[in-house]
């Protein structure tokens, strides 16, 4: 017959105290991790001009506490394209990996954000590497980085 070992039943304990504590944590909503790191509203490289081929515009809006839609803008009034992400996931104190769709097709990134400042360190668009180490991939030109307009 085998005997009790009273160290076994508090490694049994320990480990299911442990597994249910990680599946019962929950994750933050995309709308959570967005407003966590100050990303929604509108960024752009100079925001005292107006969006150009030369000045990027980007405006992140909540769509749903699951959704967030990234609208690039040609203009002050035309959309050049739109992505709706439907992941944020902390990547650390002031890095977030975002992913979604753009035109139907998967797109994934990762962005460093800092004090109304954010770059893209990353980004695949329908699997293809667009951006590695904040830079196109295309011409190797820095993507730079981009200011929130109307922070204080």
């Amino acid at each position: 017959m085998r005997r009790f070992n009273p160290y076994c039943s508090l490694a049994l304990a320990a480990l299911s105290i442990l597994t249910l504590g990680i599946d019962g944590a929950r994750a933050e909503s995309v709308k959570e991790v967005f407003e966590k790191y100050n990303l929604i509203g509108t960024w752009a490289w100079d925001c005292s001009k107006p969006p150009s081929r030369s000045n990027w515009y980007f405006v992140n809006r909540v769509m749903d506490a699951d959704h967030v839609q990234r609208d690039f803008m040609k203009s002050a009034t035309e959309r050049g394209w739109y992505a709706v992400l439907a992941e944020a996931t902390p990547v650390g104190p002031i890095e977030v990996h975002v992913a979604g769709t753009r035109d139907g097709r998967p797109v994934e990134g990762t962005w460093r954000v800092e004090q109304n400042r954010m770059t893209q360190l990353a980004a695949t668009q329908d699997g293809k590497k667009v951006i590695e180490n904040g830079r196109l991939v295309a011409n190797g030109q820095s993507v730079g980085i981009l200011n929130k307009c109307g922070a204080r």
